[in-house]
């Protein structure tokens, strides 16, 4: 029984509230006797994220939900912990984003269950199901809590924003509902659920009830654990947090923080995985099966180094042993490997740095200052005449390596060695990214294994797009005539590409080798990615202080246009120039 309002008196929302609502682009509403849902059927494909070629139906929720840009950070979590065959639990689905793409990624080998109150909601979940054809899932028109029963549902202008009125009243209340009350540990005692793989949990103040009814199935099942805290005051947020993390540590789990899902919005809003501490220990003495791969971490002698690699890491803990082993897949004995904790803060880096250090690797700390300081600071500290800088979250190709000390001991004019990148991720995809056409920047990808082969090098292609990666060999002296990369750029984006351009001024050749590399890990996430403001301050920042190469890469790229509008004509408008 759906119980309306009270009063048609005109809601008066905080603005930080109203902000939160804008980010999730919901008109503030009017009143409380508006109709909480717009329904528009039209049916989309998700452009982007996890769930990319997807098809949803997203209303007027979320335009996010469309674009695949909806808590992003969220997302990756899920790819991340969700595998083919696993069981999902998605409590508090809403209209079933996290639920779509949950049945994605457990296949149809793996289970997913949707709980959500809301009925309007529940019919829109089962459609984006049928929409792609998902069967292996079960959708519960119930909300979570300690106990089986029932309870009363307050109603929210937000799709996603109704809460049990043991947790609270919406700030933006539109009604109110009783609902059935369902306990997780009462449905697996009976067999109604199959035992969980990872559970998330968006239940809108009512998460410790909702895990206190699932205790028993968390202690004796340790699924990986997401779950969301909100407030709009600081303190009530920090008291949450701090409630959900010592309720879930004393089931035996570690509690890490994940990016932001809604940078920028002063609506407190965090997202939070919790893996059981015997996963995370694990993950440390089982190196073998964490690198697919036989070879044992033994830190290289530092004496006699002709090469050192320079890995910043921060909070990527569980990529780092990684990239460490993919270096240690070269045979030869004349490199060294530096770790720069660049101020990580999530547990399981903290824990892998640590084991890494006690193991004799030589790990060097600072506070976050960001990659460009953090490589200066590991090559600082370097005993090789030659560098090669390596993320954390990459895998580099140990054959490669030696075949780029060779050309540097033979050819000293030589002062950069690049290769070509193969890009990939955990779950499969790497999603669609633009490339210049044109002036040779990349000669093509080849989009089935996602390798993108580079040309040789040429200056002013260089200056219109950096298409080498960051990661490439090169002599240290060359670093210091340069003065390392610069800390000094308005935001840390593009500093390998200004260290490139510099090089280059100096004198120095580079040289490319025709194989890969490096093994680029490459996901879509905004919240990370820097935005095209921020992407154009950076360029501003680079041509101002390389204007006289930005002035010459211009004339020759106009020359080129030129070029191919003649070669255009002359050939009856067929332009295969390239």
């Amino acid at each position: 029984m759906i119980i309306k309002p009270l009063t048609n008196r005109a809601l008066i929302l905080s603005a930080e509230l109203v902000q939160w609502l804008n980010k999730r682009s919901l008109a503030t509403p009017k009143s409380k006797s508006q109709k909480r849902h717009h329904v528009n059927p039209q049916v989309i494909t998700i452009s982007q994220g996890v769930g990319a070629g997807l098809k949803f139906a997203p209303d007027n929720s979320n335009p996010d939900f469309a674009k695949g840009t909806y808590e992003v950070p969220l997302q990756k979590a899920l790819a991340d912990y969700l595998k083919p065959g696993d069981v999902f639990y998605d409590i508090g689905a809403n209209i079933g984003f996290f639920t779509v793409l949950g049945a994605h990624l457990v296949g149809k080998s793996g289970y997913v269950y949707g709980f959500e109150p809301v009925p309007e909601n529940v019919q829109r979940i089962r459609h984006n199901l049928q929409l792609n054809n998902f069967s292996h899932t079960t959708v519960l028109e119930n909300a979570v809590s300690v106990h089986t029963g029932g309870g009363r549902l307050l109603l929210a202008q937000h799709s996603g924003g109704a809460m049990l009125a043991s947790a609270g009243t919406p700030p933006d209340f539109t009604g109110a509902m009783n609902v059935n009350l369902a306990c997780i540990d009462d449905l697996v005692a009976q067999k109604a659920l199959k035992p969980p793989t990872l559970v998330k949990v968006d239940v809108e103040g009512a998460e410790i009830d909702a895990f206190k009814g699932m205790r028993q199935t968390i202690e004796k099942y340790k699924p990986t654990i997401i779950y969301e805290v909100d407030d709009g005051n600081k303190e009530s947020f920090a008291q949450k947090s701090k409630a959900l993390e010592n309720l879930i540590s004393s089931m035996g789990y570690q509690v890490m923080p994940l990016a932001a899902g809604y940078p920028g919005v002063n609506w407190h809003i965090g997202h939070f995985v919790a893996i059981p501490c015997e996963q995370s220990s694990q993950l440390l003495s089982n190196k073998e099966e964490l690198v697919n791969g036989s070879r044992s971490f033994t830190p290289p002698n530092r004496d006699n180094i002709i090469l050192s690699v320079i890995i910043p890491c921060f909070n990527d803990g569980k990529f780092l042993l990684e990239a460490i082993a993919s270096v240690e897949a070269c045979k030869e004995n004349f490199y060294e490997i530096i770790i720069v904790n660049d101020g990580s803060t999530d547990p399981l880096t903290l824990e892998v740095i640590n084991s890494l250090k006690q193991k004799g690797y030589f790990v060097i700390v600072q506070q976050n200052q960001g990659q460009a300081k953090a490589r200066n600071t590991g090559i600082q500290a370097a005993k090789g005449q030659y560098i090669l800088t390596l993320d954390s979250d990459d895998k580099i190709r140990g054959e490669v390596i030696i075949k780029a000390v060779e050309v540097l001991e033979k050819k000293p004019e030589v002062g950069v060695v690049f290769g070509d990148l193969k890009f990939f991720n955990d779950y499969g995809k790497v999603f669609t990214f633009g490339i210049p056409q044109g002036y040779g920047c990349a000669e093509y990808i080849n989009e089935q294994e996602w390798i993108w082969r580079l040309p040789d090098f040429h200056l002013y292609r260089m200056v219109i797009m950096c298409y080498l990666s960051a990661c490439a060999v090169f002599r240290k002296s060359a670093w210091q005539e340069c003065g390392g990369y610069d800390t000094k750029m308005p935001i840390m984006y593009g500093e390998d590409w200004e260290l490139w351009l510099n090089i280059a001024k100096k004198g120095w050749k580079f040289h490319h080798i025709p194989e890969v590399l490096l093994d680029c890990r490459f996901d879509y996430d905004p919240t990370v990615k820097y935005t095209r403001e921020k992407q154009q301050l950076a360029r501003e920042y680079i041509r101002e202080k390389h204007r006289d190469l930005f002035l010459k890469a211009e004339e020759w790229m106009k020359s080129i246009n030129e070029e191919k509008k003649v070669f255009a004509q002359s050939n009856k408008g067929e332009n295969s120039y390239t």
